[in-house]
């Protein structure tokens, strides 16, 4: 049985003989889209529908000016195609019309537009949910439509149209997209919205995200399929295609962080990338691929094993710049993904911070001090840390600047947290190593230095406790290498505040005119460039010293003065240091970074006034039964409370009263000789400046007459320097003398404070001189020690340990030498024979080595202890002008043979004293050339540090002329009169290993030619000094052109020939007669050929065994022993 369908009853004419108004036309077109829109698919006569099927199409319908007159028309035609449906009722011409029209409707929809819209909207609405859209699948231009469709749904959608608009042009795109291949245009389109920046925000973003969603596996084939292509083609175009891959890998980057299952396939080509031979797309796939890690939700580690593999490898790249951006990368994937990439990239950040290139070592630097701190505590090595420490002496300042930076924020970061046990021991050595850093002696380093301190280490806090703690909790970690080098950091920061004072006094003259004298216009000058000459870039130091005098500026020289006052507290200083540099950033622009070096040089903002109470009430700590913790914190405290002493009493002297307090206290036990050590460097520095009340005079005099070694020295120091030091060491001096004896088992006190006598009023010593000099020459210095044990006679023995007898010889030989000393100082004369009789004493003190007393069977440690004072004393005296002619050239070069005692502790103590001595410029620099001794040095940190040393000295000039006190004539003297000299092959292996040191640390490409010329001129000289030595001399100088020849070649200079003026020490060398003498001279041949050659060819081995320590049994038995005349 049929049923009847329901057939349209619209029967008015769309297209006839004559054209409809529109108001009538969209009359009609609004019946007749109602009537269809109530039919439902499946249940209408289609045949009913044929006519106004065909006249929809007609292009006075589909192609009409009016806008709301083609999209009811649409509108129509889509409920056609839905009541037709599978069928449509019209041929593929006529299809690409109405696909065409339903595009430019789709393209046409705007919400402002009402009328429009609503039909527009139930065309898109049907063919979603018809999907009717399928249709355009089966047509020919059906690539082209979709292209069209994909440039118009992206471009409407931006029109903040309603959702519902989204959803279904989103669900129209899909549908076409599993039918239709999408063309390059439309995967691009698709790809450039999933790139785009503004994903939150943007519509197009989140319509291209759902189309992904809503057809993974058959865009995921495409996407792919496009990049594969696009790589392949853009790879190998060269430079023109670069911008085209820039932008391909820029949306496979964007595009992983937001649909990355769209990349399946996709990241593999990246990875084929990362081994081309192009350097630009290689670099840029490991940058692609960094990044994508990087992200914070990346799968690509356990997604890609192989890609992450290959990538780690990249950071040995040949090209700097991907080495350089490996660095960076690597470090936010670390920082990102500690728990999976922190193992690995470990030990490649280790790697690249030892690269040969400054820019990669730069640039891991950085990127390590730019990590999280929590990352860096919890998963990097403390290895990778050191290695980022040692860049910081890196040979570039570059690198030493980042490296200092990073290294310091680190400390910085993790300081509040140095309580912890595994915090401090990855961290609490940062400072020490930063403070190695002064070893180098490299000035632009030393810049870097300064400032990473003051940012870092010691930043600005006006917490005066929190300040003070800090600076105890840096200076616990140090140990006695880096001590020294924070006691040079105070001594520098004194020297150079005196400079700046010296230089105010010049430039402040109380707002007055005056006239500048050519003297100290020339004093002035050379106070400038001895301030400059600390800085690598001293001409723009000068030109700022320059500026500031030349400025006459009253805010400035104030400011100046209060930045580099002692006697103000930490806020007055920081606040002059600020307001300075402000002044000069307005006034003189290019002096503020200079003025900024010199201000951080006075460290004054380390170490300051305000600090010292905080310091001193610590020493209280140290009683009773405190915390080993505590009691950590108080030496630490009271060392740092004895250098700032030391070196700032004005600093310490407002706080006497304190100090005072803690001698005075019968129970303040140790705490007392902190306070008389404290006490005594601040008057000892400002003397007749402390009034002392009656009771404080006699406890004083106590100390120093039954006190302790230490309390005797101090507290008679305290005396010597109070506001009437005569009566009161009158008094103590006959006190003292009544207890010179043998029978005093305070001995060594009693001639302790007898030093300090003979050192502030050796004339109110002199009239007892005679007879405390015979006590010690005739009682005191000859009592015998015998060994403890003969068969364990160690060479040293800490002082401690050391038994009665040798203090009390220890304390005696200071009384002679610092009588003659304090004579010299108030212009006293002193008798030959006593003179020569304190220097005799000493030289016998030498002499006598630890074979000597091991072969007497007396104690080896004490000849070591009386070598060292002994040696140190006579240097002292050489520097005195009434005394320097004891000390001659045979006798100079005999001292250098304390740098290679048998004892490590006698040579380690003499080269320390050398070199303070000459850091301070206390003594001579001909001392350095003894330095070149220690060449044979078994102890590596020895050596090094005299190797730094002597770099540090000889400067970047490195003169080696007569005036200069590196010339090598005094070495080749030295070592002529050396006692182990000798003319044998092995004897001359083990001496070229002192001149290949000297030229190791001396030679320059600049001054070779120098040195080559005295080494010719040396041999054309005789030995003034015992001329028999002549030939000694004579094949050391054949040894050094040698090795002298052999540095040019590996280096690759030139020694020129020609014409040198060169001018010998008088003193040590006599030109030989010109004519046959000379001709013999430099025709005499002394190295045999089979040595020559091994020193050519760099086969030259060390010719002294190893030292042991002494203190370790009789130790001594196992090294080399000079011989002693």
């Amino acid at each position: 049985m049929e049923i009847d369908l329901p057939s349209l009853q619209f029967n008015e004419p769309l297209v006839g003989s004559r054209v409809l108004k529109v108001d009538v036309l969209k009359q009609q077109l609004e019946t007749l889209h109602k009537e269809l829109q109530s039919f439902e698919q499946m249940n209408v006569d289609t045949s009913s529908l044929a006519t106004v099927s065909k006249d929809l199409i007609n292009k006075r319908i589909l192609g009409h000016k009016n806008t709301t007159v083609t999209a009811l028309a649409t509108c129509c035609i889509a409920d056609v195609l839905r009541l037709h449906a599978p069928d449509p009722p019209y041929d593929d011409a006529e299809l690409q019309l109405v696909f065409n029209a339903f595009i430019s409707q789709l393209g046409a929809m705007d919400k402002n537009n009402k009328v429009d819209f609503q039909y527009q909207f139930y065309l898109l609405e049907s063919l979603s949910t018809v999907k009717s859209i399928l249709i355009m699948a089966d047509l020919e231009r059906s690539e082209d439509m979709m292209t069209q469709l994909f440039n118009q749904s992206f471009d409407i959608i931006e029109k903040r149209l309603p959702q519902n608009v989204q959803v279904c042009m989103t669900d129209i795109l899909a549908q076409l997209v599993e039918e239709i291949p999408l063309s390059q245009e439309s995967m691009e389109i698709l790809l450039e919205q999933l790139a785009c920046d503004d994903r939150l925000t943007n519509t197009k973003h989140a319509m291209a995200v759902d189309l992904c969603r809503m057809t993974p596996d058959i865009l995921q084939r495409r996407v792919c399929q496009y990049f594969t292509e696009t790589l392949m083609t853009v790879s190998h175009t060269g430079e023109d295609g670069m911008e085209d891959l820039k932008r391909v890998h820029g949306w496979i980057q964007k595009i992983y962080f937001v649909m990355p299952s769209l990349l399946l396939n996709v990241i593999p080509q990246l990875q084929e990338e990362l081994g081309l031979d192009e350097l630009e797309v290689r670099k840029l796939a490991m940058e692609t691929i960094g990044n994508m890690f990087t992200e914070k939700s990346s799968a690509l580690f356990r997604q890609y094993p192989g890609v992450w593999k290959t990538w780690l490898e990249r950071r040995m790249d040949k090209s700097v710049a991907i080495r350089t951006s490996w660095a960076e990368l690597g470090c936010l994937i670390y920082q990102n993904h500690p728990d999976m990439a922190a193992n690995e990239i470990n030990s490649c950040l280790a790697a690249l911070l030892r690269d040969l290139d400054e820019k990669v070592r730069t640039s891991i630097c950085k990127a390590i001090g730019k990590m999280d701190i929590k990352v860096i505590m919890g998963y990097m090595e403390k290895s990778v840390l050191k290695e980022l420490s040692t860049r910081c002496k890196d040979t570039k300042n570059v690198v030493q600047r980042a490296a200092m930076d990073a290294i310091g924020g680190i400390y910085n970061q993790v300081y509040p947290q140095l309580t912890e046990p595994k915090v401090m021991d990855k961290f609490a050595w940062i400072p020490r190593d930063l403070f190695h850093c002064l070893f180098v002696g490299n000035r632009r380093l030393e810049i870097a230095l300064d400032e990473t301190l003051q940012k870092h280490i010691f930043p600005e806090n006006l917490d005066d406790t929190a300040r003070t703690e800090r600076l105890v909790t840096v200076f616990m970690s140090f140990d006695e290498k880096e001590k020294k080098a924070f006691y040079a950091y105070m001594a520098r920061g004194k020297r150079n505040i005196e400079m700046l004072e010296l230089f105010l006094n010049y430039c402040d003259n109380d707002g007055m005119d005056s006239m500048v004298s050519d003297y100290e216009q020339t004093q002035m000058d050379k106070l400038m460039k001895t301030i400059a000459d600390q800085f690598e870039d001293h001409g723009r130091v000068i030109s700022c010293l320059k500026q500031i005098r030349d400025m006459d500026d009253l805010d400035v020289i104030r400011s100046l003065r209060n930045s580099v006052n002692v006697e103000k507290e930490y806020k007055g200083i920081l606040n002059a240091q600020k307001n300075l540099l402000r002044l000069l950033e307005q006034k003189a622009h290019e002096s503020s970074i200079p003025c900024k070096w010199i201000l951080n040089r006075t460290h004054l903002l380390v170490i300051n006034k305000t600090i010292v109470p905080y310091l001193y009430s610590a020493l209280r700590s140290t009683r009773g039964n405190r915390p080993s913790a505590v009691k950590e914190r108080s030496l630490a405290s009271q060392t740092l409370a004895k250098s700032i002493g030391v070196d700032f009493p004005r600093m310490c002297l407002p706080y006497a009263d304190e100090l005072i307090k803690h001698i005075m206290n019968d129970d303040a036990g140790a705490i007392v000789d902190i306070g008389l050590e404290v006490l005594a460097s601040a008057t000892k520095s400002l003397p007749m400046e402390l009034a002392l009340i009656s009771k404080t005079l006699t406890r004083l005099a106590s100390y120093a007459s039954n006190g302790s070694l230490h309390q005797a020295k101090y507290a008679t120091t305290i005396l010597c320097n109070s506001k009437d030091p005569e009566a009161a060491c009158t008094d103590l001096l006959e006190d003292l003398m009544d207890e010179v004896s043998l029978d005093n088992p305070n001995l060594a006190t009693t001639l302790t404070s007898l030093s300090v006598i003979a050192t502030y009023f050796p004339t109110i010593l002199q009239p007892h001189f005679d007879t405390l000099a015979a006590f010690i020459y005739q009682q005191c210095l000859p009592q015998k020690l015998p060994a403890t044990n003969p068969n364990n006679n160690p060479e040293w023995e800490e002082y401690d340990e050391l038994r009665g007898v040798t203090q009390q010889k220890l304390a005696a030989v200071p009384v002679l030498s610092n009588y003659l000393l304090g004579m010299f100082k108030a212009n006293q004369t002193v008798e030959n024979e006593v003179v020569l009789e304190v220097i005799t004493t000493l030289w016998d003190m030498v002499d006598t080595t630890c074979d000597i007393a091991v072969a007497n069977n007396t104690n080896a440690a004490e000849t070591s202890h009386l070598r060292i004072l002994a040696g140190s004393t006579i240097v002292k005296l050489g520097e005195c002008p009434a005394y320097q002619n004891t000390l001659d050239v045979a006798r100079f070069e005999q001292l250098g043979l304390l740098l290679q005692d048998s004892c490590y502790y006698v040579r380690y103590q003499f080269g320390e004293f050398l070199m303070l001595g000459l850091a301070k410029a206390e003594i001579n620099p001909r001392y350095q050339i003894l330095l070149f001794l220690c060449a044979h040095e078994p102890e590596d940190s020895f050596l090094q540090w005299v190797s730094h040393f002597i770099h540090g000295r000889a400067g970047p000039n490195k003169q080696v002329d007569r005036t200069s006190e590196f010339s090598i004539d005094r070495l080749i003297h030295l070592l002529a009169h050396h006692p182990d000299f000798g003319p044998t092959d092995e004897e001359l292996e083990t001496f070229a290993q002192y001149i290949d040191f000297y030229i190791s640390c001396i030679t320059t490409h600049e001054n070779i030619t120098s040195l080559y010329y005295y080494v010719q001129r040396i041999k054309l000289s005789v030995d003034a000094l015992i001329e028999s030595y002549t030939k000694n001399s004579h094949i050391l100088c054949e040894l050094a052109a040698l090795l002298l020849e052999r540095r040019a070649k590996r280096s690759g200079w030139q020694i020129e020939s020609g014409l040198q003026t060169a001018k010998l020490h008088s003193k040590l060398y006599k030109p030989l007669p010109v004519g046959p003498a000379q001709k013999q001279a430099l025709e005499q041949t002394y190295i045999s050929e089979e040595l020559a050659t091994k020193i050519r060819n760099g086969h030259v081995q060390k010719g002294l065994e190893k030292r042991a320590r002494g203190g370790d049994g009789v130790s001594h038995s196992s090294s080399k022993k000079t011989k002693r005349a």
